[in-house]
């Protein structure tokens, strides 16, 4: 289990031009923040942000017996994860993503009496958030009908990591990020129900999942700020200027049973959450058309036979704009145009590079990589360009 407790940080906000309520609360008006009082006590599940099941039986390895499983539904699931409903206001034409403001964090140093180099406030690492918008209509018998579009689903600590070293479990805030790049998988995924509706599959989230957005591994700097949307997905999109528009803004949070994190040693954590809400100029249908394209990226190659000193190093000097560079399709990095990544001797590493998008320019899914051979410096160079991921 796990103790998510409201303190004065457990909120949600809105920046400039955005108003925010619960929905249905008759007692409080829009704001710009709202504390978010209250406390729940939840166990792991699993799902896709949509869907959830629970186990009610583990194995030997606290792995969980499939044949267990049951679905969770609206009877249930206060036990499983906290959802909340938030009305959306504004009278501009904007999208909203999700800002640098949010987070979910450890509330202390809450030490497990099971492993006693475990920190259980790190379940946090565990813990997943999914984003839906929320639309009503009627049926051909008047009845009204809901419907939900997940947005993404966000590991906001995705770098915690729970470990086995010399006997005992571990914790840390900057673990490893596992990713399976010979089948294009990454070790984030969830457990859901079958086609047949028989049983559960364990699914796992794809490398392509992370390049949609349909998983956000991000924070901080990595989400919305006033200048970049940067790696944050589109929530709420508010098309008219002038005219007072209302959206409803699903939000649930959840620890991803299939996490390590979520291992009896960090059982009763305690984890403080915020959810902040930034604004941006809509795009245009011309610009949600477009499609910027990196031109002049190339790697030079320079050996220096006297030294016997290699050295690479990426220009692009027809972007004008800013260029993001990576090693795993994940954490990203700001590339300057004129060469500033070089690196010494051939090393096996795969750059991939994108153009940034800002509230002005949308980019689409145009990712370019050039892979570095590992081979000895003599041998001629053989790094190509191409384009993946192209929607």
């Amino acid at each position: 289990t796990v103790n998510v407790q409201s303190k004065e940080n457990m909120s949600i906000s809105a920046g400039t031009d955005l108003l925010v309520k619960v929905k249905g609360d008759t007692t409080h008006d829009y704001a710009n923040e709202l504390k978010l009082n209250g406390s729940a006590t939840l166990m792991d599940c699993s799902g896709d942000g949509k869907n959830f099941v629970s186990f009610d039986s583990l194995d030997q390895d606290d792995a969980p017996v499939l044949e267990s499983y049951k679905v969770i539904d609206d009877q249930n699931k206060a036990q499983y994860y906290i959802e909340y409903d938030f009305s959306v206001k504004t009278s501009n034409a904007i999208t909203v993503y999700l800002g640098k403001d949010s987070f979910v964090s450890p509330q202390g140093e809450n030490f497990s009496n099971m492993f006693r180099y475990v920190n259980a406030d790190f379940i946090a690492g565990c813990c997943r958030v999914a984003f839906l918008e929320v639309t009503e209509n009627t049926d051909e018998n008047g009845e009204r009908v809901e419907t939900e579009t997940l947005k993404f689903v966000w590991a906001p600590n995705y770098r915690y990591e729970l470990y086995y070293e010399a006997g005992n479990y571990r914790t840390r805030a900057n673990g490893n990020i596992e990713i399976d790049y010979d089948n294009l998988e990454t070790d984030y995924s969830y457990y859901a129900l079958n086609a047949q509706q028989t049983g559960v599959d364990r699914v796992r989230y794809s490398i392509q999942d992370i390049l949609d957005g349909k998983l956000v591994l991000a924070e901080g700097e990595g989400l919305c700020t006033s200048t970049n949307v940067n790696l944050s997905q589109e929530l709420l999109t508010f098309v008219n200027e002038g005219v007072e528009q209302i959206k409803t803004l699903r939000v649930r949070i959840w620890f991803e049973g299939t996490d390590r994190e979520a291992h009896a040693s960090t059982n009763k954590g305690k984890v403080n959450y915020k959810i902040n809400l930034v604004g941006v100029r809509a795009k245009t249908e011309q610009e949600q058309g477009a499609s910027d394209v990196i031109q002049g990226l190339q790697v030079n190659y320079v050996n220096d036979v006297l030294n016997n000193n290699q050295t690479f190093n990426f220009t692009c000097p027809n972007v004008t704009q800013n260029l993001w560079y990576s090693t795993d399709l994940i954490e990203w990095s700001s590339f300057d145009k004129i060469g500033a990544l070089s690196f010494k001797d051939y090393n096996g590493t795969t750059y991939y590079f994108r153009l940034a998008e800002t509230a002005t320019r949308y980019v689409g899914k145009e990712i370019y990589y050039i892979h570095i051979p590992t081979t000895s410096w003599d041998t001629p160079i053989s790094a190509q360009l191409f384009t993946i991921g192209l929607t």
